[in-house]
């Protein structure tokens, strides 16, 4: 008997968090620069105490770059507006900065963000979702089955 792992809403959403810090603190891809002749510039230690010093966000381990990459497969599980919606909450935006990017109240996006949420959650127990229930309903089924 093999012991699957259980989601619930709450775990998900949590991943999504920790997997949008995650790519936040991975290194930015900038092209290849050009070959240059000149000589380097040497700064004196005066030059370098008035410089104000680059941010430095920790690395993540491979662990995290491999947890992000299974989290970002999730999406097959959605469609693309709950896609931009989850996404925007788990890089923490506001609700009133969603909202106003998708032109819905915060009532609607918030549901919306429920319903997707459940959606992934349901799917990764092995569920298939039925599009004849509602979305109160549906939210309702998943956190009663997961709590």
């Amino acid at each position: 008997m093999s012991l699957q792992r259980i989601w619930t809403p709450g775990e998900v959403a949590e991943e999504l968090v920790i997997a949008a810090e995650t790519l936040r603190k991975l290194p930015p891809v900038a092209a290849q620069s050009y070959v240059t002749g000149w000589p380097a510039i040497m700064h004196t230690a005066d030059d370098l105490a008035d410089q104000e010093p680059d941010p430095k966000f920790p690395r993540p381990s491979a662990l995290d770059v491999t947890r992000m990459e299974q989290v970002l497969g999730w999406w097959r599980y959605v469609d693309r507006g709950e896609f931009d919606l989850i996404w925007q909450r788990a890089h923490r935006r506001p609700w009133k900065a969603v909202c106003a990017s998708l032109g819905v109240s915060r009532t609607t996006a918030n549901r919306d963000w429920q319903y997707a949420i459940c959606k992934i959650a349901w799917q990764l127990n092995g569920k298939c979702v039925n599009p004849k229930i509602g979305k109160e309903r549906f939210v309702g089924q998943v956190t009663y089955a997961s709590g």
